[in-house]
């Protein structure tokens, strides 16, 4: 897939996305899937609301995380 080759290493294919890492929703059209830029595991929207850079992985810039990656 073109798609998954433009994409970092470290995401989980997008083939491989069923379900939301945090919640563990479904994803389908009405929940549509991001990568967290920390991880790269599939994720919601709802568990990936906020923005932080992540300079490890080479966004300098705030970026989408998981909740799962946001320190306590």
């Amino acid at each position: 897939l073109i798609k998954d080759t433009a994409r970092p290493s470290y995401w989980v294919p997008d083939s491989e996305l069923t379900n939301c890492c945090v919640c563990k929703k479904e994803f389908s059209p009405q929940l549509p899937y991001h990568h967290c830029r920390d991880c790269g595991r599939g994720v919601c929207d709802n568990c990936s609301k906020t923005r932080k850079p992540v300079p490890r992985r080479n966004w300098p810039d705030p970026v989408r995380v998981c909740d799962a990656c946001i320190p306590n």
